[in-house]
C-alpha cells in the first residue's frame, strides 16, 4: 500500500481556504455607496420639478398628506402599493422608487452593522480550527 501524505492533503486544504478567504474579501469590499438617499428625497425634487406641492400630490394619490410628508421626511417607507402609484403620477416606474428604498435600507443596516461590530475584537481567519486533527 501506499503512504497517505497527509500533511499534503492538510496544506491543500489550508491553501484551498486562503483562496476562498481572498475571494471572499474580494466580494467583501466591492463598491458601497458610503451614503444613500431615501426615495422622499426624489420625490421631493420631482415634485418642485412638476410645480406641485405636497398637499396636491397627496390629492393625486389618493394618500394622505401625512402620508407623502412622512416619505418626503424619510420617516416612511416606498411599498410596492405606493411605488405603482408615485409611478401612475410622476411616470417614474415603480421599480424605481423600490430599488431607491431597498438601497437606502440597506446602506442604514450596513451602517447599523458597521456600528456594532466595531464594538467587537477583530475574528481572525483560521482554517485550521476546520480541520479534523
Amino acid at each position: 500500500m501506499g503512504r497517505n501524505n497527509w500533511s499534503g492533503d492538510i496544506r491543500n486544504h489550508e491553501l484551498s481556504w486562503e483562496i476562498n478567504k481572498k475571494i471572499f474579501d474580494m466580494a467583501a469590499t466591492k463598491f458601497k455607496p458610503s451614503i444613500s438617499f431615501h426615495p422622499g428625497v426624489t420625490l421631493s425634487e420631482k415634485l418642485k420639478e412638476l410645480d406641485i406641492n405636497v398637499k396636491e400630490f397627496a390629492l393625486l394619490t389618493s394618500l394622505s398628506l401625512d402620508t407623502i410628508q412622512g416619505i418626503i421626511d424619510g420617516d416612511i417607507s416606498v411599498t410596492s402599493d405606493i411605488a405603482i402609484v408615485f409611478e401612475q403620477i410622476t411616470h417614474i416606474p415603480a421599480h424605481f422608487w423600490l430599488n431607491k428604498q431597498h438601497n437606502y435600507d440597506a446602506s442604514k443596516g450596513r451602517n447599523r452593522k458597521e456600528v456594532a461590530a466595531s464594538s467587537f475584537p477583530p475574528i481572525r481567519w483560521r482554517p485550521s480550527l476546520l480541520l479534523d486533527k
